[in-house]
């Protein structure tokens, strides 16, 4: 399952080279981020599989958005556990404390392992809807 989910990430991602501006074109040639890393990642998925993902993870938004959010997070931006727990949990859960710093002694946060649990859920979700 993993697996569809990280190529469905890939696919979202990809640089498919529409055309969307000349000012990005320019920027396209000229900055050597563009071609390397997530836009030279190509998605090893059907486009047919890879809107089935797409279609279920729409459903899971409708049904439960933070899941959906954990696993658009995890697959398409590339971020850690941690840092979701960290930048998207933390803030949810707490929201009142968002203006304590982070390194500050009453701050409270949410664990990494409570983000891994949610992900497997969503993952399984997702498996069950495939």
């Amino acid at each position: 399952m993993i697996d569809i989910l990280e190529e469905w990430g890939k696919w979202s991602r990809h640089d498919w080279g529409t055309y969307s501006s000349p000012l990005y074109s320019l920027m396209k040639q000229h900055n050597p981020e563009f071609s390397i890393g997530w836009s030279c990642d190509v998605p090893n998925i059907t486009d047919d599989e890879a809107l089935k993902v797409d279609a279920a993870v729409a459903e899971l938004a409708r049904v439960s958005p933070v899941l959906a959010n954990i696993l658009k997070l995890k697959y398409i931006s590339g971020n850690s556990l941690r840092e979701i727990s960290r930048y998207y949990l933390t803030p949810l859960e707490y929201p009142a404390q968002t203006s304590l710093e982070w390194g500050h002694k009453d701050k409270k946060r949410v664990h990494p392992q409570i983000v891994a649990r949610l992900l497997d859920e969503a993952e399984r979700c997702i498996g069950g809807m495939l």
